[in-house]
């Protein structure tokens, strides 16, 4: 079989096993440079959650956002806006998105574990635990968490929601 004959995936239709991206990975989806996707998240054309461990304000100049891209916003613009034409602006509203992320947990428990989250954010432990220790995730009532196994902070879901809401970048 030569190479031409070789069956290629389709790039153009990812099949995303995560609900959030990180923006390497939405550069080689897209074909952009990270400020590029940063400016499409600025401009509305796709949705993202910083989440940063410190929300500094929107307008500050200099501010450090550590963005996660909405995976289905990216299936949107590869779908909706071939030609990256600057007129886009993503139809994924705030709700949804937040729904989008929490629809990957298959549970209804009152709590989500560090695990969990770790998942969701597409994110190290480290990075939970740092957001439990500024008290940007707060813990569950007696509850606490340490290394090793079954050791995962258990953060209240009504706070994780909150925490979502609360970072969402790009939605209409």
């Amino acid at each position: 079989m030569t190479p031409r004959q070789l069956p290629l995936p389709r790039l153009a239709d990812p099949r995303y096993k995560r609900p959030l991206c990180t923006i390497s990975t939405a550069k080689g989806l897209l074909d952009l440079t990270e400020d590029e996707i940063s400016a499409l998240v600025d401009e509305g054309q796709l949705v993202a959650f910083d989440i940063s461990l410190v929300l500094a304000p929107r307008d500050q100049a200099r501010r450090h956002r550590e963005l996660r891209i909405l995976t289905a916003s990216i299936a949107e613009f590869l779908r909706d806006n071939p030609d990256h034409s600057p007129c886009f602006t993503s139809q994924i509203c705030p709700d949804i998105a937040v729904k989008t992320v929490l629809a990957a947990i298959k549970h209804e428990k009152p709590y989500l574990t560090g695990t969990e989250i770790k998942r969701l954010l597409n994110c190290g432990r480290q990075h939970v635990i740092n957001l439990v220790q500024r008290k940007v995730l707060p813990l569950m009532p007696g509850t606490t968490y340490r290394p090793g196994p079954k050791g995962y902070p258990l953060i209240p879901r009504p706070a994780f929601l909150a925490f979502l809401t609360a970072r969402l970048e790009g939605s209409i």
